[in-house]
């Protein structure tokens, strides 16, 4: 009876969900997809950031303002898990960046916020971000953008996107970046959710959990990006290459598309 009683999953809220999770987060335990979307990122990210900057070849498509810091959004920041790459690269880069972390969640904020800043103090003073700022923010019950988020040349958002509706994901994508601004987009592949839907387990009792997700397709995600101005400027699929990542999960993981990831720009 106890081991069938362990292998129920409840369904929560996301935020709820991820608090569950928060336990456990940070002591090295990465989850599968965690794992898949920094292989993908070690090669989408450096072309996001070259979008951004001023020196980067692609000088008609830069968003670099012409004056003060490049502002950068991470949307779903979780426990900094991309944000600390941002802080990484943009000091390797020599950018003038204000980081922005905006998450629903309250037990996992301060943990990004935390490992931040700490990352920030062990830079030079001329590679460390012009400002960090973290904010609770959900929209789907938050109606104000935090102010410091607004008007950003970029817009970073991991594994979030599954978690809303695509109208509320680009109506507060839209409301953050500037015209001439980068967004982008890392998620579960449609492939992949439509055959397996990701639970986190409680380290202390045992019991598994998961949240409502919505099944988004990458000509969802085009055409919604173009009813908000955006343009698709790049698409990247992802499929595990390591069975030591995939693990006991090889049987759903193996030879599918498991993970996309995006850049659009928006349109001036």
């Amino acid at each position: 009876m106890a081991a069938a009683k362990a292998e129920e999953i409840r369904s929560l809220p996301v935020e709820e969900l991820y608090t569950q999770w928060g336990t456990s987060y940070d002591q090295g335990r990465v989850n599968n997809m965690q794992g898949l979307d920094d292989v993908e990122l070690e090669t989408l990210l450096p072309k996001y950031i070259s979008l951004l900057l001023p020196q980067s070849k692609a000088t008609s498509g830069s968003s670099q303002a012409a004056s003060g810091p490049l502002r950068l959004v991470d949307f779903g920041c979780g426990t900094g898990r991309n944000t600390l790459k941002l802080i990484t690269m943009l000091a390797a880069a020599g950018a003038d960046a204000e980081i922005v972390g905006l998450d629903a969640t309250p037990a996992l904020l301060p943990l990004a916020e935390k490992r931040c800043n700490e990352l920030a103090a062990t830079l030079p003073a001329n590679s460390q971000p012009k400002k960090l700022s973290f904010a609770l923010y959900n929209p789907l019950k938050d109606i104000a953008l935090p102010r410091f988020a607004e008007n950003a040349q970029g817009l970073i958002s991991t594994l979030v996107l599954e978690h809303l509706p695509l109208s509320e994901f680009f109506k507060l994508s839209a409301a953050t970046v500037c015209p001439g601004g980068y967004l982008l987009i890392t998620n579960t592949h449609s492939d992949f959710a439509k055959v397996a839907h990701g639970s986190i387990v409680n380290p202390e009792t045992g019991e598994k959990y998961w949240s409502e997700s919505h099944v988004h397709t990458i000509e969802d995600v085009w055409n919604e990006g173009d009813r908000w101005g955006f343009e698709m400027v790049e698409v990247q699929e992802g499929i595990p290459k390591d069975p030591n990542m995939v693990g006991a999960m090889r049987g759903y993981w193996e030879g599918v598309k498991c993970w996309v990831g995006f850049i659009l720009r928006k349109k001036e």
